[in-house]
């Protein structure tokens, strides 16, 4: 109900996804010449690579450690149950690979039940919350961030981008109108063994 009074009593209505506008015009009747789309988009001077980055590059596998972040909220939503539940597949897969789950949360004692039990949990660094100024070197020195959110699209996903590194995303709602030209690097946040084998992929 507010959404639909917002949308047909408003003057102009700004939305960031093309499914969110279709949406609006289709539930509501709004005429397209009143639903402005405007995408998400991120500060490049808080979001940028390393200095040294070289687009398309390959990473060097004999790396000593192979280093895989997920930065966001501690809950089921954000999908890092499911995340953590993949990881052994990809360690398996990728010897070196380190896991770093960089958040807090409601579901945090949900989360760590999940992590005690994972056969290599000491590959699988909980670190807590990371202060807004540390976000871009998470970001910028990670081989693959990922985001297996279950309620779509997530700005992490546009920030680790800017800093040159490969991301991850749930194929959910609006997050596959965001990333639709990057297919390979989306997942079914509810499969382990699609997130393992996107995970190995990249690294």
């Amino acid at each position: 109900y507010c959404i639909k009074l917002a949308a047909t009593q408003s003057d102009r209505v700004i939305v960031p996804f093309i499914s969110t506008k279709q949406f609006i015009m289709e539930q509501f009747k709004v005429p397209e010449s009143r639903v402005e789309l405007i995408p998400y988009g991120v500060d490049h001077s808080r979001f940028f690579p390393n200095s040294g980055y070289e687009q398309g590059k390959s990473l060097n596998a004999s790396k000593a450690e192979l280093k895989i972040v997920f930065i966001g909220q501690l809950t089921k939503a954000k999908g890092v149950d499911s995340l953590i539940r993949a990881f052994p597949a990809v360690k398996r897969a990728v010897p070196n690979a380190k896991l770093y789950v960089c958040s807090g949360g409601w579901h945090e004692d949900y989360i760590r039940g999940i992590w005690e039990t994972s056969p290599v949990k000491e590959h699988i660094v909980l670190t807590g919350h990371i202060p807004e100024e540390k976000i871009r070197e998470n970001y910028a020195d990670a081989d693959v961030t990922i985001f297996p959110s279950r309620y779509g699209f997530g700005l992490p996903t546009l920030e680790s981008m800017a800093c040159g590194t490969p991301a991850i995303a749930g194929r959910t709602l609006d997050a596959v109108d965001f990333i639709q030209d990057q297919e390979a690097l989306m997942v079914n946040p509810e499969d382990i063994e699609e997130i393992a084998d996107a995970l190995i992929r990249t690294l």
